[in-house]
């Protein structure tokens, strides 16, 4: 592919906004798990059956949202999954504010796990599925968005490594110590609600973008680029790379609220 020295005064314009599209978009994927299941803790308390349940449902919906990300990606071109993810990204700010969508106390014993997680995916799970997916979205749009630097989107995964960092470590020793759950909930929704402008504005920049590329003469095609192809072994083998760390992040967090405290 032909690329420019400098990127344009357009590109750098994309480049930015994508990055703090992620950037957000990852500060209010792990601000809202303490959060969300603290606000929980009123109904279940605090054993550590509440928190590894939370869990479980972060990880799974975290999951639906990389498949959505994927299939749209594979089915769709990235015009029709701009349409489709905006449209999508409006929809679930029909769940805000954030806040317990069941009402009445929940059953004894282990139907309170069902209850939970019925309680979570009714609440949170459209908007926290919407930010899982937010990341691998903004990858695909810069990699085909023109830009000169369009194959090397991986300054993404620093915005979005640096939105969670910053979200984990500022929620228990800034956020929860000074705002109420009220005010924490009234929050997020309003930090919610400018991402969904801030990724309107980037796919905004995006179809002029792409506007000025098809007036612009024609890249010279990209070499065939030779892959290795992916047996059933190395499948089987990332699964298990990514169990372990969810495995010691569940086996941590219950050692501490069992023998700890759950705070």
């Amino acid at each position: 592919m032909q690329k420019n020295a400098q990127p344009s005064v357009w590109q750098s314009w994309i480049a930015v906004v994508l990055t703090l599209s992620v950037f957000v978009n990852a500060a209010l994927l792990f601000s809202v798990e303490p959060m969300f299941t603290k606000l929980v803790l009123p109904f279940l308390g605090g054993a550590p059956s509440v928190w590894n349940t939370c869990l479980v449902f972060f990880q799974a919906a975290l999951l639906v949202g990389y498949c959505y990300a994927h299939i749209s990606t594979r089915l769709l071109n990235a015009r029709r999954q701009m349409l489709l993810h905006l449209l999508l990204l409006g929809l679930s700010c029909l769940a805000l504010p954030l806040q317990l969508r069941l009402h009445g106390d929940p059953p004894p014993g282990p139907a309170s796990i069902l209850w939970l997680l019925a309680l979570l995916g009714v609440s949170l799970g459209v908007p926290f599925v919407m930010l899982s997916s937010g990341a691998l979205i903004a990858q695909r749009w810069f990699a085909d968005s023109g830009h000169s630097n369009a194959d090397n989107p991986y300054f993404l995964y620093a915005a979005s490594n640096l939105g969670s960092l910053i979200a984990l470590l500022s929620y228990p020793f800034l956020v929860e110590p000074r705002l109420t759950l009220s005010d924490q909930r009234f929050a997020w929704s309003a930090g919610y609600v400018m991402l969904v402008l801030i990724v309107a504005g980037s796919s905004w920049l995006l179809a002029r973008g792409s506007t000025h590329q098809s007036a612009a003469v024609a890249p010279a095609p990209a070499a065939a680029i030779t892959v290795p192809a992916i047996t059933h072994r190395d499948r089987a083998r990332w699964v298990v790379y990514a169990a372990v760390p969810s495995s010691l992040l569940l086996g941590v967090t219950n050692y501490i609220s069992t023998d700890i405290a759950a705070v």
